[in-house]
């Protein structure tokens, strides 16, 4: 009881609070990336001290090296795709966001790996490769996609971030996904893999 009292007055608890309420504010206003940049140094330490406790409280002994073999925890939605040609394959459903994968072989002497995005109500967002801002229930948007000729192999990792937003507040951060087109021993075929959080 005297610890909690001793946390209720902490300042930095308190700085902590208001600095996940602006990171909340922010996440429904501009996305994800505005929350990062709008975050002090001392805050960002502090958030993720309060993260880190949260996430041993709800997933205990979770670190670098066991989220390697993690599949799925709560939040965590990790997947490994490989494909032949297909015109859409849903993996993913985090509110009203739905990810499918396409491959495409021999499209004008093209191969083509597209992860897509949709949403089931308007004017959510994504910023990923390219940016939408105002998305139209339904409608399938390129969120990644590599190409090369056909029957080369030929393999992309993208090193940034992605992430969206629902009107809702559903929100997601995507590592980069790694995207490859005709892997060794698997020609004719498209590779996908990464890791998408809710937040």
């Amino acid at each position: 009881m005297r610890r909690f009292r001793k946390l209720r007055s902490s300042p930095a608890l308190i700085v902590a609070a208001v600095a996940l309420a602006v990171a909340f504010t922010a996440t429904a206003v501009a996305g994800p990336q505005a929350v990062i940049s709008a975050l002090t140094k001392k805050d960002k330490k502090q958030v993720k001290k309060i993260a880190n406790k949260q996430i041993d409280k709800k997933a205990p002994g979770l670190s670098v090296k066991s989220a390697e073999t993690a599949k799925e925890v709560g939040y965590a939605h990790h997947f490994n795709i490989t494909t032949g040609p297909t015109g859409g394959q849903d993996f993913l459903t985090i509110g009203p966001f739905t990810f499918d994968v396409k491959c495409e072989i021999n499209v004008a002497g093209e191969d083509i790996a597209t992860i897509e995005i949709r949403s089931s109500v308007d004017h959510a967002s994504f910023d990923a490769s390219p940016e939408i801002d105002d998305m139209v229930a339904g409608t399938k948007y390129e969120f990644e996609s590599l190409t090369a000729p056909t029957g080369a192999t030929e393999i992309e990792a993208n090193q940034g971030s992605s992430g969206g937003v629902a009107p809702d507040g559903t929100a997601f951060v995507s590592g980069g996904p790694v995207i490859e087109l005709n892997p060794f021993s698997h020609p004719g075929t498209c590779q996908f893999g990464s890791v998408i959080f809710a937040v």
